[in-house]
């Protein structure tokens, strides 16, 4: 298992190295660099590629399927499909499902569905996972336990949910963080209580509301 590993890392070490020049029909792997393109993959994008451990190929504009890893230092336009992860150091466009983890270093526009972590650069489309991540925009909708955005436009459905700057972003969770968002303090009165101090923050359409109030019934 160990040598396993390693030749995966030495693998990647190489591939990163290498640029993408030729797209090619389909390629198929046991593991990299052990298929039918051999080391070459790394240069090539393929419509279709099939990898029964892992693959490190140049990028994928149609479908790719792995039963551990699908790795491309180039962009992924279509659909992806990993036992494990999905790791793209380019853009990806489509749809994307892995079983523990999706990465995307660049924009990821689409939808990624991940058991455990979705990550993009940027994001136009949709997250699904225990944890979501957004570095840059997120315009669309995360839903997770935890989800984390710098700039959000659409809805955060979850029990955490974080964005630096999102105006324009609808925080549905239990705890809502919302740096540069909506925050009210207010202090009324009614024909029940003497007084009521509330305090409301995160976004003006939605916002979470702490209050306190005092007053007297049947003299106590």
């Amino acid at each position: 298992m160990k040598k396993l590993v390693l030749t995966m890392i030495v693998a990647l070490m190489v591939a990163f190295g290498a640029k993408a020049q030729d797209e090619k029909p389909a390629q198929f792997s046991f593991f990299y660099p052990v298929g039918t393109s051999g080391m070459n993959s790394i240069n090539n994008s393929y419509k279709y590629s099939f990898n029964t451990l892992w693959g490190v190929n140049g990028g994928v504009n149609g479908f790719e399927i792995g039963s551990i890893a699908n790795v491309n230092r180039g962009d992924v336009k279509g659909g992806q499909i990993s036992g494990v992860v999905n790791f793209t150091t380019g853009n990806s466009n489509g749809g994307i499902i892995g079983g523990v983890a999706n990465v995307t270093l660049g924009n990821m526009d689409g939808g990624q569905v991940a058991g455990v972590v979705n990550y993009s650069k940027e994001l136009k489309g949709g997250q699904v996972g225990v944890i979501n991540a957004v570095t840059g925009t997120a315009d669309g909708i995360q839903v997770g336990v935890i989800n984390v955005a710098n700039k959000a436009k659409g809805i955060q459905v979850g029990v955490i949910n974080v964005v630096n700057e999102g105006d324009s972003v609808i925080p549905v969770g239990i705890l809502n963080f919302v740096r540069n968002g909506y925050f009210a303090l207010e202090v009324s009165v009614d024909e029940l209580m003497m007084g009521h101090l509330t305090y409301k923050r995160v976004v003006e359409k939605l916002y979470s509301m702490y209050r306190v109030g005092g007053g007297f019934y049947n003299d106590e």
